[in-house]
């Protein structure tokens, strides 16, 4: 293979040389991978792709996940019990994969007397507030389980997910306009 050269200002030799020292290869070793993973952000961005990062639940607590995707589709659908809700962003990556990260969270618009284990307040009562603690409510909020879910098509995802989902990733698919009604007023 032919010699290529490449001219590096004064300034940024610290740079490369820190580059080859953490990379303990060749410095065109180095600039072979960075141009590689920038071709590849650089491609997958003209194509819509962006780099995501989302919050998943995890034996140790929360954990990050990164990946490349754009967005196709937002949807809440009601979740397994009736104080709770599903809020769901599916994403299509650069593979043609669909990542799925999806939130089982509170339904904050849920009844409160319907749920007999939350005290109530009684707002035309000044003295309800004095009888239900901070503690009582903060498990409402913080009661979350994030998820990613990876499927390989888009049939696996229409099996796996709740039908209003499946339809909107359907609808962005095929370049439809998203669920607008479009008012002449």
């Amino acid at each position: 293979m032919p010699t290529r050269n490449i001219y590096v200002a004064d300034a940024d030799l610290p740079l490369f040389e820190q580059a080859q020292t953490l990379a303990g290869a060749s410095l065109s070793a180095v600039i072979a991978q960075a141009l590689r993973r920038f071709v590849a952000l650089e491609s997958a961005e003209r194509e819509g792709f962006e780099e995501v990062i989302v919050a998943v639940s995890g034996k140790m607590g929360m954990e990050k996940k990164q990946f490349l995707g754009r967005l196709l589709a937002k949807c809440r659908v009601p979740g397994n019990r009736p104080e709770r809700i599903h809020a769901y962003q599916v994403y299509l990556t650069p593979k043609g994969n669909y990542a799925v990260h999806w939130k089982d969270v509170p339904a904050f618009w849920y009844r409160p007397d319907a749920m007999p284990h939350m005290p109530r307040w009684d707002f035309d009562r000044d003295d309800s507030y004095e009888q239900a603690s901070w503690e009582d409510y903060t498990h409402q909020w913080t009661d979350y389980t994030y998820h990613l879910d990876i499927y390989d098509s888009l049939e696996a995802l229409q099996e796996r997910l709740p039908e209003e989902v499946a339809r909107r990733v359907e609808q962005a698919l095929a370049g439809g306009p998203p669920d607008v009604e479009v008012l002449d007023i």
